[in-house]
Parts: structure tokens; C-alpha cells; sequence
């Protein structure tokens, strides 16, 4: 065999092009693409372990998880409104009109949060959790009405950190409501600059393709994971950051900038090559792969479309074989969105 486990000396042994081994913490951290210590906690959450944060107090762990507990609470609750009752059957139509289907909506948690002012923090309090615990949450603020929710009549998307732990939201208006989209103010736990949405969910398939794929909204995620482009992440409305490069340094160094073909689409990816470039792309003398495609709702609906009725056609292998040129990738596009409008037609 190629790859052997001695269970009696909890080891590892590669015998293939990797030629290396190692232990169960050296394994995950390959594995992964962690360093020892997140390693260390996942195999701590897996053997159910309770593993304090280095550095923090008892107290303050407590307090921390708390807040998690918060936000997955609220973001189960607001799928419940969106699927299930009538309050959300709105949202649950804009939902479906956007293609989005109901497991993948599950997948995600898609909620909705009520209109009401004080919704979301009676059904939390009911649940015990306290003003202050749903402050830290961001799920509350304080204004001229006093405490108050902070989403309210808004399509929900709950964003996780990469142990999937619950940190916030995203939240689109459904009407004339502005700003159209709003986030979870910067708190102890969500920091936008600092993470990549759905990357608790795209890690396998970073890590199997080779490559990131960033996009500008949530939608666009989701719609790629919906048609099996499962290496896709979102920046939730904030240019490319150094830190968010970062999390990806841990499974890639290809990244595919696929943004909106408009005037802040382009600024935005001239910008994330930028990022890349003065960051990373000397720190250890391993080049980093950065590739533009434009206008990706028109491409990826194209080849979702290819992908269900031409499997040996794949969306990643024409992109590779475009090496960095973004022309040279919407060359090999052309004749296979040419191919589509001809079975649509």
C-alpha cells in the first residue's frame, strides 16, 4: 500500500510523491493546512475535549461561547421563520426566484429576521440568554428607541469562522431599506476584514481543486456551491484584505478573482492582485497564482448548465489551462458559452 497507519505506534507513513509521515498531529496539520495549534483543537473539539483558548480565561471562554451559542441560536430561529412561517414566505419567494433550492438553503441557514424592534432579543432572553450576551452578538444595539435588534425585516446569511462556529451576519434588505446590506458590527468575535464567508465550507474543496475562488455577495456563493463549485468564498462586501489572503495561504496559492464586470468589479480585483502581491507573493519565495474573470453570475450559470450536461467539461480545468491570462480564459469561455445558447436555443 501506499499510505499505512500503525495504530500500535500512532503513526503515519506516506509512501507515494509526499514520502513523508508522522503523527496523528502531524497528519491533521497537512491534512488541514494548520499549524500545530489549530490542529490541536480540532482534534480536541472531535474527541469532545474541552481545549481554553491560550491566553484567555476561564471566564472569558465562557463568555465567548456564550456569544456563539447566541448567534447559531438566532440563525436557527430565523430559518425556521424563513421556511416554515408565513412571516417569511416573502423572503422565501426572493429566496427560489434566485434559484437558490431548499437543502442548499438549509445547507446554509438562510433565515429571515422579523420586523418587529424587540423580535429577536424576546425570543433570546426566553431562551436565557441576557442584554449584555446578545450586545456582545451584535444581535442588539442601542439607539434613540433604546435596546433594540439590530436586523429586522432582512434576509439572513449567518457567517461562521473556520470551525464553523456562528460569529454574526450578513443581512440583505428586502425593500427600499438602506443600507441594502448590512453586517454584525465589528465585535470580539466578527471582524469582516478578517474572514471569508463560507470558507468553513469551501476548505475541502480549496484544498481538492487547487485553487480559491473569491466572489463580491453571498448569493454568489451559495449559487456556486448549489451547482457543485465547492471552492468558492465571499469577502462580504469588503475589498480583498491581506489578513483574508491569509486564510487561504493555508489551502492555496491560486486564487481566482471573480467579480462583477463593472467599474468597482475590475477596481476591486486590480486591488486583490495587489493585496496578493505585496503580502505574499515574496514572503517565501513561492509564487502565488492570481487570475480575473469577469461578470461570474453570466459564466457560472453557463457552465452549470455545461457541467450538468457535458460532465467531461470542467469549469477549473479551463482556467488552469489559462494559466494568468483572464483573456485567454474568456477565449476557452467563448465557444463553451456559444455551445450553451445553442442547447438553450
Amino acid at each position: 500500500p501506499s499510505f499505512i497507519v500503525s495504530p500500535e505506534r500512532q503513526s503515519w507513513h506516506c509512501f507515494g510523491a509526499c514520502g513523508t509521515g508522522g503523527d496523528i498531529f502531524s497528519f491533521v496539520m497537512r491534512r488541514e493546512g494548520v499549524e500545530f495549534p489549530e490542529a490541536l483543537r480540532l482534534l480536541a473539539t472531535r474527541a469532545g475535549v474541552d481545549l481554553p483558548e491560550r491566553g484567555r480565561r476561564p471566564e472569558e471562554e465562557r463568555q465567548r461561547e456564550r456569544v456563539h451559542s447566541a448567534n447559531e441560536t438566532a440563525a436557527r430561529w430565523y430559518h425556521e421563520l424563513l421556511v416554515k412561517d408565513d412571516i417569511g414566505k416573502s423572503a422565501w419567494g426572493y429566496v427560489q426566484k434566485r434559484g437558490i433550492d431548499g437543502p442548499t438553503a438549509e445547507a446554509f441557514l438562510l433565515g429571515y429576521s422579523p420586523p418587529s424592534w424587540e423580535a429577536t432579543r424576546e425570543h433570546l432572553r426566553e431562551r436565557g440568554y441576557s442584554d449584555a450576551e446578545l450586545v456582545a452578538a451584535g444581535l442588539l444595539v442601542e439607539g434613540e428607541r433604546g435596546l433594540h435588534d439590530r436586523f429586522r425585516g432582512r434576509l439572513m446569511f449567518p457567517i461562521r469562522d473556520v470551525r464553523g462556529r456562528f460569529t454574526g451576519f450578513g443581512a440583505r434588505a428586502l425593500d427600499e431599506s438602506v443600507p441594502k446590506y448590512l453586517n454584525t458590527a465589528q465585535t470580539a468575535l466578527f471582524d469582516k476584514g478578517g474572514m471569508l464567508y463560507a470558507l468553513e465550507r469551501a476548505q475541502d474543496g480549496i484544498r481538492r481543486e487547487g485553487q480559491a475562488v473569491i466572489v463580491e455577495g453571498y448569493m454568489d456563493v451559495i449559487a456556486a456551491h448549489q451547482s457543485g463549485f465547492d471552492n468558492v468564498v465571499a469577502t462580504m462586501g469588503t475589498s480583498l484584505t491581506e489578513r483574508q489572503v491569509r486564510l487561504l495561504k493555508r489551502q492555496t496559492r491560486s486564487i481566482v478573482l471573480a467579480l462583477d464586470a463593472d467599474t468597482a468589479g475590475s477596481e476591486a480585483a486590480l486591488r486583490g492582485h495587489e493585496v496578493v502581491d505585496d503580502s505574499l507573493q515574496d514572503e517565501d519565495g513561492n509564487p502565488w497564482q492570481v487570475i480575473t474573470v469577469a461578470n461570474f453570475d453570466a459564466i457560472l450559470d453557463d457552465m452549470a448548465e455545461l457541467k450538468q450536461d457535458f460532465p467531461e467539461l470542467a469549469y477549473y480545468d479551463i482556467i488552469r489551462a489559462a494559466n494568468q491570462s483572464g483573456l485567454a480564459i474568456l477565449r476557452q469561455l467563448t465557444p463553451a458559452i456559444t455551445l450553451v445558447d445553442e442547447i438553450r436555443g
